[in-house]
């Protein structure tokens, strides 16, 4: 890394995906021949070819792909790609064997290597399993000890997941159809320059405009690998290569995990201030805890995680009646409660909603926190009124019809319009979404997403909402959203939920207890909650904007280092500090 990467490292390294634009460029230098200085004592790569080409005549009568190399080779030197000296422009296929097939006895115990095996580090691991070569000689990919694996198919390809075999059952192995393989002529190639050069950007990104294929199944062609050009070095020298990678790699790791050990420090410090106040037994333990945060706040909320945690605490602290004043004079509680018990028994009579079964009596150990003066404990069944969704099938979908909202429809707390299904059945009414109902995910196969709530707006047209959802109905929903985000709501519902499978139920989403204030603390509470909410807002984005610059900052210190190569002297050593 030249004097400018070295002044800069902190900024880089400290950049979204920093480390790993840092690992990049170590394998880009290394294939450009700037990490390490070049030895005119060397034998250089021409004579190298040589000796390669004698070695492969001996297992191959016909020699193939001339004019292709020098066609890429040429490519290469026009876009200004300059070698060092000693280096040559070549092609795979001329120093190395293109997915070559192995023989042996079927009886042979030998290692079979999927793709969820192969690595995507420099280092080059895979793991292995033991099969008979009768079983896996045909259809399967073949390698040996020594030979270089590389994905051909999307995303593995991009994601540069490529290995060099090593430790393989009777030294050959057969995996997933979906590799290439680079086989070295013994002793004139290091296999893991050969893996430097293919987990390279320069050839990923080419590689990866060069895919063929539909959508999803693009892979890399066979002619590409063997003909792209590839930069020679003296074998010396990518001995040389292949040690400074380790070692620059290994900086990397370290840099990595003291990036991890700072950012675990910090969640968990994080986690210990937000904690004195969710925890503070009186207003004045609350108050000096505050303040303990509010002194600190430009230090302490500086990640996405922590932000999220401090609207995390926020929910709870306005549900257990910490962000606002009670005010005594307040219309108590109870009057809303008996307001709505006979709105709904008006309904019931007009055959407008149907009978509920009887809600148990709420215990003291339901109770989710100390409740403050004048709040009251209230399962939600009480106050409002839950439906499940609409069942359809595929078929059933159409571009016209009624839309349907489904748990993607839910996004950081909010409805979003966006990707609907339509279908074109009936809709019965129950089915439908109101303006201010709560849309809930009620299923779902991550438990993280079982629980999301978003507040329906205004509607435009008429839209139902799928099986895996549920909506939740009441005058008291502008506070109710806010406890269905809060970590009390998972807490209760963890509680009262005796599934084995990641869903809310229609009977553990009534009988979910909640604190409910009055009716104009609830007012109050919401307030403070949007004012509040739109802080954090504020402060992610900002952060989101000082990152992006920083990783603007990062890929140019990157790309002025990389391209100053390219124009320098081609045989100017990189200086290193590590």
């Amino acid at each position: 890394m030249t004097a400018l990467l070295i002044e800069h490292l902190p900024v880089v390294a400290s950049a979204p995906n920093g480390i790993k634009k840092l690992r990049e460029l170590i394998l880009q230098l290394a294939v450009m021949g700037k990490l390490v200085p070049q030895d005119p004592n060397d034998e250089p790569a021409s004579e190298l070819l040589r000796k390669i080409q004698i070695a492969k005549s001996q297992l191959r009568s016909k020699p193939s792909g001339g004019r292709k190399i020098l066609a890429n080779g040429s490519r290469a030197r026009d876009s200004n790609e300059c070698l060092p000296s000693g280096w040559l422009w070549t092609c795979l296929d001329e120093v190395a064997l293109i997915n070559p097939r192995n023989v042996a006895d079927d009886d042979t115990v030998v290692s079979f290597v999927p793709m969820s095996l192969v690595t995507k580090c420099f280092d080059g691991r895979h793991g292995q399993e033991q099969r008979l070569w009768r079983d896996v000689k045909s259809g399967f990919t073949h390698f040996a000890n020594g030979d270089v694996g590389i994905a051909k198919i999307t995303p593995c390809f991009e994601n540069s997941k490529a290995c060099v075999f090593d430790g393989l059952k009777s030294a050959i192995g057969a995996g997933t159809t979906e590799l290439h393989i680079v086989r070295p002529i013994d002793g004139f190639l290091d296999c893991r320059y050969i893996l430097a050069f293919l987990k390279s950007p320069s050839f990923l990104s080419r590689g990866e405009m060069k895919m063929t294929g539909t959508a999803g199944q693009k892979r890399l062609p066979k002619d590409f690998l063997a003909f792209e050009a590839f930069p020679l070095a003296p074998l010396a020298e990518q001995r040389r290569i292949v040690a400074k990678v380790d070692e620059l790699m290994a900086l990397c790791d370290s840099l990595d995990a003291e990036q991890s050990d700072t950012r675990e420090a910090h969640k968990q410090l994080v986690k210990a201030l937000l904690d004195t106040l969710t925890q503070s037994t009186d207003q004045a333990d609350f108050s000096t805890s505050w303040e303990r945060i509010k002194q600190n706040f430009d230090t302490i909320f500086t990640t996405e995680s922590s932000i999220d945690a401090l609207k995390q605490t926020l929910l709870q602290l306005a549900v257990m009646g910490r962000l606002v004043r009670q005010d005594p004079d307040d219309v108590p509680v109870s009057s809303i409660i008996e307001e709505i018990r006979a709105e709904r028994q008006m309904l019931l009579q007009k055959g407008r909603v149907k009978e509920q079964q009887a809600l148990p009596a709420i215990q003291p150990a339901e109770v989710p926190c100390r409740l403050p003066s004048g709040w009251m404990p209230v399962r939600l069944g009480e106050i409002g009124d839950t439906n499940v969704g609409l069942t359809y099938s595929p078929s059933n979908i159409s571009e016209v019809g009624t839309p349907v909202l489904r748990s993607n429809n839910i996004q950081n707390g909010k409805l979003f319009w966006g990707e609907l299904v339509r279908v074109n059945v009936a809709v019965n009414e129950r089915a439908l979404v109101n303006e201010g109902d709560l849309l809930i995910c009620a299923r779902n196969g991550s438990p993280a997403l079982v629980g999301k709530t978003a507040l329906i707006p205004r509607l435009d047209e008429k839209a139902a909402f799928g099986a895996f959802m549920a909506i939740y109905r009441s005058r008291l929903n502008s506070y109710i959203y806010y406890f269905l985000c809060s970590p009390m709501f998972r807490t209760v519902i963890a509680d009262v939920n005796t599934t084995t499978i990641n869903q809310i139920t229609q009977s553990s989403l009534r009988t979910a207890v909640i604190p409910l204030p009055p009716l104009a603390e609830q007012h109050r509470i919401v307030a403070k909650v949007d004012e509040l909410m739109e802080i954090c807002d504020r402060l992610r984005s900002s952060l989101d904007k000082a990152r992006a610059q920083q990783e603007l900052l990062s890929i140019l210190i990157v790309e002025r280092a990389t391209n100053s190569y390219k124009l320098s002297d081609p045989g100017k050593e990189v200086a290193l500090i590590v």
